[in-house]
């Protein structure tokens, strides 16, 4: 997969079984006025996008979790601008106190938040450097293996040329795609 996205510059297609579309219209719920009540915890990501001027942005969304590990997409935002303009990060900073409500009152925000530092490294390990006090953290993808963790227990630290000792958390990307494609492929309801 890497060498085929980074090196030749070419889509990866997996030659697997595809999604049906229509299949997947039937996942779509309907906009809710309240968080889903067994929502336990709620995560937010941000995917850092390069491009040509006018085309960056910072792609960001919050998926509440229940208990038996059923997510629910909460929401999704795309904020336009490059990752080295300080207003990109301060219009970001705006979206890490966004509170959703559940039926009875309670509000709940994002327990923690994850940036991908896959394309601005720098400026990602700044920006998240700056807040792990509100539970802002750096992460790179890799490949690994499908029976790999999703994610490390402990952060590894970067030392790029304008930044040094940076924490970051890698993501096993092969074992993140499985277990997204299992719960897309899900039929009913509930933990996959």
């Amino acid at each position: 997969r890497t060498l085929v996205n980074t090196r030749m510059a070419r889509p990866f297609e997996d030659r697997g079984e595809a999604l049906d579309a229509h299949e997947l219209q039937s996942h779509v719920e309907p906009d809710w006025e309240y968080l889903p009540a067994d929502v336990q915890m709620i995560t937010a990501a941000t995917d850092v996008q390069g491009g040509e001027q006018g085309r960056a942005r910072l792609e960001s969304m919050w998926i509440g979790w229940a208990a038996d590990g059923e997510g629910y997409l909460l929401d999704y935002v795309v904020t336009p601008g490059a990752a080295t303009d300080d207003e990109t990060w301060a219009a970001h900073d705006q979206l890490l106190s966004k509170a959703f409500e559940f039926e009875d009152g309670r509000r709940g925000a994002a327990a923690c938040w994850f940036v991908d530092r896959g394309f601005s490294a720098t400026e990602v390990l700044q920006y998240t450097m700056r807040r792990t006090r509100q539970k802002v953290y750096a992460i790179k993808g890799v490949d690994g293996t499908p029976a790999d963790p999703i994610i490390a227990a402990v952060a590894q630290r970067a030392n790029l040329r304008k930044i040094k000792n940076a924490p970051y958390y890698v993501v096993k990307t092969i074992a993140a795609t499985d277990a997204a494609d299992r719960m897309l492929r899900a039929k009913e309801p509930g933990p996959n």
